[in-house]
Parts: C-alpha cells; structure tokens; sequence
C-alpha cells in the first residue's frame, strides 16, 4: 500500500520538472535575463560565462542588486576581473571623463573588459553606470 504523501511527492517532482522544461522552452537564449541559466547565475547556482552575463546585465532590472554593495573581491569573484579606468579602453576612459563622477575617495573599475563601470566609495561598490555608443 502506497503513503498518501508519497504520490503528493512524485506530483510535486512532476510539477517543478515540467515547470523547468517550459521555461527554458520559453527562454532558450542564455543572453536573455528571464532565462533559466542567467536566473540561476543570479543565484550562484549555474556557472555562467561572466562576459555573456555582462551582456545580459543590459537587460536586467535588477541589475544593481548584482554589483552595489559588493567589494573588488567579491565582484572579481563573481566576474573574473576588474580593469582599473586608467587601464581601460579609450572609449571607455572618455566616457568616464564625461561623467560627473570624478570626486574624492572614489575609484572607478570596468567590469572585466565591458562597457560597464564601477564607481567604488569607501571600498565597496557604490554605482553601477552603462557607458552607451551615440
């Protein structure tokens, strides 16, 4: 004779399954920010390629949640590297020098090779800025 909760398990399983199947169905694009591996990137829990997941940041409402709040270490945990401005592309130290960022006790990084910027006050991630083409 089968437990009762046994069947609710096995349903529950089923569920969560189909569930995953239909939204990586929906959302096959890794470099979309409602797909199932960026989602679970977010998390830590997918090891997402950090110059797709700098793409998909575009997109990505909560991307500050991402960066804010965090020190070089852990922002290098998580993407890899942080290029000081200084060290950045031409495009992106001309950016940087139109910004009005550019105040005491403040250093800037981009993200690994990304047209994002970091603004670090006091040693922790303070703004999250997209240099974006004309």
């Amino acid at each position: 004779m089968k437990r009762p909760w046994t069947l609710a398990v096995a349903l529950f399983v089923l569920s969560a399954f189909v569930c995953l199947v239909v939204w990586f169905a929906l959302y096959p694009n890794r470099s979309d920010p409602k797909s199932l591996q960026y989602v679970l990137w977010k998390r830590g829990l997918y090891p997402l390629d950090p110059d797709v997941a700098l793409g998909t940041m575009i997109g990505d409402a909560g991307r500050d949640n991402l960066v804010v709040g965090k020190s070089k270490d852990q922002l290098e945990a998580r993407f890899g590297f942080l290029t000081p401005i200084g060290s950045a592309s031409q495009y992106d130290q001309r950016a940087y020098q139109s910004l009005p960022i550019k105040a005491a006790n403040r250093e800037v990084f981009a993200l690994r090779r990304s047209t994002w910027l970091v603004v670090f006050s006091e040693g922790k991630a303070s703004e999250l800025i997209l240099i974006k083409g004309n």
